[in-house]
């Protein structure tokens, strides 16, 4: 039995047709995935896959492309503006240990349409896994309810004619080579809207000297501590209630 009828014209060149389409089935993006991927052979054709790809899905010209990134320590230029002491004012140059972590990117096409950053416990592996708050500028602030969180890419640019696989680890590559311009101190207010922990803030993160100090003296200390970060919602949420990111 059909579920849905819907009728429309259709214009292909110098021919109008009158089209009725006929909806038996319909079901939520991840389980249609889910289903996909049961299916042998496989039927769904992607291109290469960047390293670490969690999820890769296509609706129309558009790909959605979810990607894991290790633990480390990062090298950033941050100029921030939040300390009284010109000393750490004038100071740009930062070594932050960050923990798992995944990129959200979003073509049209061949061009990148929006980009996001989430911190995760451990690699996402499938679409009911969550993700979290960041303590990183650049990335957009955003209410309640509201997902996900863009990355404000500044001078990015990306080869088109590169594969999906090279653009994506080009992305990843500028994003860490940007020059970050914001404070944390905005996320670290538990009164903020923004406010990236769960509980209070930990000692290692009241600011970015605090941060950095703890990654000198114990680069792993994320992973000797009980997980900080404010939950933002799911993978599937996402692909549910922004496809269009």
């Amino acid at each position: 039995m059909a579920i849905e009828n819907n009728r429309y014209i259709r214009i292909q060149g110098e021919a109008v047709c009158a089209v009725e389409e006929v909806v038996h089935n319909r079901t939520t993006l991840p389980e249609w995935l889910a289903a996909i991927r049961k299916l042998e052979p496989t039927t769904l054709t992607t291109p290469v896959l960047p390293e670490g790809c969690a999820l890769f899905a296509q609706k129309g010209t558009e790909q959605l492309v979810i990607i894991n990134q290790p633990a480390g320590v990062k090298k950033v230029i941050w100029r921030t503006a939040g300390y009284r002491d010109m000393e750490q004012r004038a100071k740009t140059r930062w070594q932050l240990a960050v923990p798992p972590h995944v990129f959200l990117l979003v073509f049209r096409g061949e061009a990148l349409k929006s980009s996001h950053l989430y911190f995760v416990p451990v690699p996402i592996t499938s679409e009911k896994d969550t993700v979290y708050r960041t303590g990183l500028a650049n990335i957009y602030g955003r209410n309640e309810g509201e997902i996900p969180t863009a990355i404000c890419t500044g001078s990015i640019r990306l080869d088109v004619k590169a594969s999906l696989a090279s653009r994506c680890q080009q992305f990843i590559t500028s994003f860490w080579e940007t020059e970050f311009n914001d404070d944390i101190h905005a996320d670290i207010n538990p009164r903020s809207q923004y406010y990236i922990f769960s509980k209070d803030t930990p000692k290692q993160f009241v600011n970015l000297n605090a941060w950095e100090k703890a990654t000198t003296d114990e680069p792993d200390f994320l992973t000797k501590m009980d997980w900080p970060f404010k939950p933002l919602c799911t993978v599937s949420q996402i692909l549910n209630e922004r496809w269009k990111v």
